[in-house]
C-alpha cells in the first residue's frame, strides 16, 4: 500500500479551481470567517458550473451575502468588502488515496482486476452527511471526490492540464451507506463500496450539474431574495435539527457543533443588532466547517 505523495491539500486547490469551469470568482475567505466564524476555509463564486457524479436536481438558492449587515464581523476585523453573492449550493469532500499495486481476487469479482486507489471515511462523519443528503434532497449535492492518480508528477500534469476532474472518482455520499471504503481503478464514478463489496456505477458527472445548471436557471429569479432567505433558514433548521438528534446519540461532531453554536449564540446576545439571516448562515457555515466539507455555489 502506498498513500499518495502529495497532501489533500494539494489535491484540492487544483481540484476546486478547475470545479469552477473557467470561472474566476473562487473566494477564499480565510482569516475573516475563520477568526469571526471558525471555519478554515469556503469557496464561494458566481457563474460557477460544477459537476458531480450524483448529484440532485435543484440545487439550494443561498442567500446574497453582499444584502446583509456584516457589522460584528467589520468591527473584529477592522475593515470592510464587498462580499460575493450565493445562489445554490454543492457540497464536496476530497480524500486522499491509497495505492495498491496488483490484482485483487476479492476485488477482481467485482471488475477491479487490476491495481486500484481506495479511501476511507468516517462513520460519525458518513451518519451525519447521510442526514444532510436525506432532508436535502433534490435541493443539493454532496459528494467525495479523489483523485485517480497517487504520484506528485501526476498531479502536476493534470493541474497543468486542466485534467484533475477528468482523472477524479466522485461517489454520491448516499451510495457509501453502511461502508467505509470506496475503492476504484479508473476516473469517474465507478467503484466498490466496502466492507461488503457494491458495485456502483453513476450517471455521467458533466451531465447531472449541467441539468442541475440549467434547471436552477430556468426555475430561480437571481434577484428574488426572498427565496434565498427562505432557503438559507431551511438549510440552518435541517442542520439544526440533525446535530440536536445526532447529539442525543454522543455523535462527537454534532456535540462540538451544538457547544460552538451556544458559544455563539451567548456572544451574540450582547449585540445592539442582530439579524437572523447572520445567524443561520453561521450556523451553517460551522456546521460544514466541522463535517470538513466544502460549500460550492453555481449559478
Amino acid at each position: 500500500m502506498q498513500p499518495a505523495e502529495f497532501e489533500e491539500k494539494e489535491y484540492e486547490q487544483p481540484l476546486y479551481n478547475q470545479l469552477l469551469c473557467g470561472s474566476n470568482n473562487l473566494w477564499a475567505p480565510g482569516q475573516v470567517f475563520e477568526s469571526a466564524f471558525g471555519i478554515d476555509a469556503a469557496i464561494l463564486a458566481e457563474n460557477l458550473t460544477l459537476w458531480t457524479m450524483l448529484g440532485y436536481q435543484y440545487p439550494p438558492v443561498g442567500a446574497v451575502l453582499n444584502d446583509y449587515r456584516w457589522g460584528f464581523v467589520w468591527r473584529k476585523r477592522g475593515n470592510k468588502r464587498p462580499l460575493p453573492t450565493f445562489k445554490v449550493n454543492l457540497l464536496i469532500q476530497a480524500k486522499r488515496p491509497d495505492f495498491l499495486m496488483g490484482r485483487s481476487s476479492y476485488y477482481s469479482h467485482h471488475g477491479i482486476t487490476g491495481s486500484y486507489w481506495r479511501f476511507r471515511i468516517k462513520s460519525h462523519q458518513q451518519r451525519i452527511l447521510e442526514k444532510v443528503t436525506h432532508q436535502l434532497r433534490s435541493k443539493a449535492i454532496v459528494s467525495y471526490a479523489s483523485p485517480a492518480f497517487h504520484t506528485n508528477a501526476s498531479l502536476f500534469h493534470h493541474t497543468h492540464s486542466g485534467t484533475i476532474v477528468d482523472n477524479s472518482s466522485f461517489v454520491h455520499v448516499a451510495r457509501m451507506s453502511g461502508h467505509s471504503e470506496w475503492v476504484y481503478d479508473r476516473p469517474g464514478s465507478t467503484g466498490l463500496a466496502c466492507s461488503q463489496p457494491s458495485f456502483v456505477s453513476g450517471p455521467d458527472f458533466w451531465d447531472q450539474i449541467n441539468n442541475s445548471f440549467h434547471k436552477v436557471k430556468d426555475e430561480h429569479d437571481p434577484n428574488d431574495h426572498l427565496e434565498a432567505e427562505k432557503t438559507l433558514t431551511m438549510l440552518s433548521k435541517t442542520v439544526m435539527g440533525i446535530c440536536n438528534e445526532e447529539g442525543e446519540a454522543n455523535n462527537p461532531l454534532a456535540m462540538e457543533f451544538l457547544m460552538r453554536i451556544g458559544q455563539y449564540q451567548e456572544r451574540a446576545s450582547t449585540l445592539e443588532t442582530r439579524n437572523q439571516m447572520v445567524d443561520h448562515l453561521v450556523e451553517f457555515l460551522l456546521f460544514v466547517h466541522l463535517v470538513g466539507v466544502n460549500w460550492f455555489v453555481i449559478s
